[in-house]
């Protein structure tokens, strides 16, 4: 849920560098990527990831920035509410917005058959209400996950339980539920394949939430109202079954 904040649907250009030894190293890298907005030639941005291990006991600090989350799938590609800014030609309209940074925080925490992980991603201002508002108000969309997993067998074969919460503010527009709760188990039948079943229990936002978003029509100057509605405050049940094979 949360990779749609910061993910780009562009192909990007990254140098890295990694330092360091088994128990302490470092990775930093920087990376480059056309604009798919017409009033931006390119944009770009740099992550760092720190990585321990002491026995047992091993884990991850990283923090990533991007400098335009415009550019992220959530505002590209939209959902069955907001189309995306990917379907309007005339994208220049989206100057008096300016470039929106996004920066997302991420840790894992590995303790035997233990593993614990989490992160949060954001918008670094609020967005224009030109564009886009949340009950009357501008919104900063932002978004964390938290999962769990234990890892052990049965009948001999490797087995994961996994168990996850998400949250989400400000992204009523964006299909995004305002919590999610996972479960899943993972198996390794044989060598290489992975058979899951995952439940997902979504609950949007509150009937009392209403949003408002613009787009761009073809030929436009400014932002035309495209939606304005209310969140259903309903719940949804996904049970997902998957089969895969690594390599």
């Amino acid at each position: 849920m949360n990779g749609d904040f910061y993910d780009t649907p562009q192909r990007a250009i990254l140098f890295g560098i990694k330092k360091g030894c088994d128990k302490l190293n470092f990775h930093a890298s920087v990376y480059g990527f056309d604009s798919a907005l017409k009033d931006n030639r390119n944009d770009g941005g740099a992550s760092m990831t720190i990585n321990f291990k002491q026995n047992d006991l091993s884990g991850a600090v990283a923090g990533g920035i991007v400098s335009n989350t415009l550019e992220s799938k959530l505002y590209q590609k939209g959902g069955d509410k907001f189309a995306g800014f990917a379907v309007f030609k005339n994208t220049t309209g989206l100057k008096p917005m300016g470039r929106v940074v996004g920066w997302t925080i991420y840790g894992t925490l590995s303790f035997k058959s233990f593993d614990l992980r989490g992160e949060f991603v954001t918008a670094g201002k609020k967005l224009s209400k030109m564009f886009f508002m949340q009950n009357g108000k501008a919104i900063q969309p932002c978004a964390f996950n938290v999962e769990g997993t234990y890892t052990f067998k049965i009948a001999r074969l490797p087995t994961m339980f996994t168990v996850g919460y998400g949250r989400t503010k400000y992204s009523a527009a964006f299909d995004k539920p305002e919590h999610r709760v996972s479960a899943a188990v993972i198996l390794e039948p044989l060598k290489s394949t992975l058979f899951g079943v995952e439940f997902v229990h979504d609950i949007d936002y509150g009937k009392k939430t209403t949003y408002q978003y613009w787009g761009l029509e073809d030929g436009a100057k400014t932002p035309m109202l495209m939606d304005q509605a209310s969140a259903t405050g309903k719940t949804k049940n996904t049970l997902n079954v998957f089969l895969g094979y690594y390599f």
